[in-house]
């Protein structure tokens, strides 16, 4: 019984056995699968203008930002408003980016070229919050549409009639009307109200 039962074991370890070395020396099976590299992402094409020391056309990586394309024309001149830049915006083909000069108003760069300004969700311009009871004539400057005679106008209303308490009343200085609130209602606070976000 006993040599009955290591036979059975026996047979059954060497079909296993044979089993195992079929399989290990039988060729595969199918189209063998080839791995291909990779297709590489044709860059972004952006123009950069304005107070950078190259300007030109040039080709970036794709998730490229505002600071790899000044990088890439040769970084921004001293007469560029670098508080006013946003770095980190992400870059997107067929930009058109003005680096803005110091004093120079959002309201001076033509539309056509407003790739990244922020007159739609993107922006190279910091949302810097102005208090229009407080803020000089230059901090007035600073915000879209406003220059040197409208800034003046604020701070004569302010003097003759009081410091401003809601954003809207900035509409009763003369020569600010609704397009103009609306461009830089969200940059403004008074000591009450902020459109700022």
């Amino acid at each position: 019984m006993k040599e009955i039962r290591n036979i059975a074991i026996g047979v059954i370890l060497g079909l296993l056995t044979a089993g195992i070395v079929f399989l290990s020396v039988s060729p595969p099976r199918g189209e063998p699968i080839q791995l291909t590299p990779r297709p590489s992402e044709a860059p972004i094409v952006i123009s950069i203008q304005g107070e950078v020391m190259q300007p030109g056309v040039y080709s970036l990586p794709i998730g490229s930002r505002l600071q790899d394309a000044i990088e890439q024309a040769g970084g921004v001149t001293t007469n560029a408003n670098q508080i006013s830049l946003k770095l980190a915006t992400l870059l997107k083909d067929g930009d058109a980016i003005i680096i803005p000069s110091k004093g120079m108003a959002e309201s001076d760069i033509p539309e056509t070229q407003s790739g990244i300004i922020e007159r739609s969700n993107s922006s190279v311009f910091t949302e810097a919050c102005i208090n229009i009871n407080t803020a000089t004539a230059e901090e007035l400057e600073t915000l879209p549409g406003i220059g040197p005679t409208r800034s003046a106008a604020i701070i004569d209303y302010r003097e003759t009639n009081g410091p401003f308490y809601k954003l809207e009343d900035l509409m009763q200085v003369s020569g600010i009307g609704p397009s103009t609130f609306d461009a830089l209602k969200e940059q403004i606070e008074t000591d009450v109200y902020s459109g700022c976000k």
